[in-house]
């Protein structure tokens, strides 16, 4: 097994464009590293301000939540606050679960249904063209 490139721990990734292989830890710093360099570049943080985070129940929100959590949550000026987006789907109770773990204070918002289109049992469906024209 592959060893890391900072540390003897085995690596459980390999970034082709840096040529390294990282171990968890290492991976993890890196993607951190990464993103509050992005976040200072945008200029967005450098003043308190109320941030809301969209969570929909998938890992990517989730993730994206945590590492801003861990970026921002210790600054006083900055208040973060979770939208859930209840599709009336599976991930209304995965979002719910992620905020919980984070202690970010959430929000239930319903997802309106798109034009010509209806909620039928928390799926949206087309509408029938002659129920539409009514």
């Amino acid at each position: 097994m592959t060893c890391c490139c900072k540390c003897p721990l085995p690596a459980i990734i390999y970034q082709k464009y840096s040529g390294m292989h990282l171990c968890r830890a290492h991976f993890e710093d890196d993607i951190h590293r990464k993103a509050r360099e992005i976040l200072r570049q945008s200029g967005l943080f450098a003043h308190g301000l109320r941030l809301a985070l969209l969570m929909d129940g998938g890992e990517g929100s989730a993730v994206m939540a945590s590492i801003i959590k861990s970026l921002f949550g210790c600054r006083r000026d900055i208040d973060l606050i979770a939208l859930i987006v209840d599709d009336r789907g599976p991930g209304l109770r995965a979002a719910r679960v992620a905020c919980q773990q984070l202690g970010l204070f959430s929000s239930i918002e319903l997802l309106p249904a798109p034009p010509g289109m209806e909620r039928r049992e928390g799926i949206f469906c087309p509408i029938p063209p002659a129920l539409s024209r009514e």
